[in-house]
C-alpha cells in the first residue's frame, strides 16, 4: 500500500511544484491509497490503522496488552475522528496539515481532535490501570 502511495506521488510529479504544502499533500496521496485499499478488505472489524499499531509499535507501549487497549479504544471511535487522532498523534501532522489533507476547516480539526481525546480519555484511565 505505501509503495503504491509513493508511486502516485512520483507520478503526479507534475503537480507537486505547485504544492503549498508537502507534507500534507503526501499524506493525502497515501491517505488516498489506504481508502482504497480498506475498501478492498471490508471483512476486517477492526480499523486498519489499529492494525498497523499493533503490529509496528508493540515495543513503543512497552506491552501487547498495551496495544490491544489502545487498538480497541481507536475503534471506539468515528471513522473521521479516528483518522484525525492518528493523523496527529502517530503521524505527527500539525493541526493545519491534518487540515489540508482531510479538506476541513482547522477549527473543526482542533475541536474534533480534542473532543475525540476526550471521549477516550475515561475508558483508557479504567483500562491502562
Amino acid at each position: 500500500m505505501l509503495q503504491t502511495a509513493f508511486l502516485r506521488a512520483v507520478k503526479s510529479r507534475r503537480r507537486f511544484r505547485g504544492v503549498e504544502n508537502p507534507v500534507a499533500y503526501l499524506f493525502q496521496i497515501a491517505r488516498n491509497e489506504a481508502m482504497r485499499w480498506g475498501k478492498q478488505r471490508r471483512g476486517n472489524d477492526r480499523p486498519l490503522a489499529a492494525v498497523v499499531i499493533i503490529a509496528t509499535n508493540e515495543d513503543a507501549f512497552g506491552q501487547r496488552d498495551d496495544v490491544e487497549v489502545v487498538a480497541t479504544a481507536l475503534g471506539r471511535l468515528t471513522a473521521e475522528d479516528r483518522e484525525l487522532v492518528e493523523l496527529k498523534v502517530f503521524a505527527g501532522l500539525t493541526i493545519r496539515e491534518i487540515a489540508d489533507v482531510t479538506g476541513m476547516p482547522q477549527g473543526t480539526v482542533a475541536t474534533r481532535f480534542r473532543r475525540a481525546l476526550e471521549s477516550l480519555r475515561p475508558w483508557l484511565t479504567k483500562q491502562l490501570r
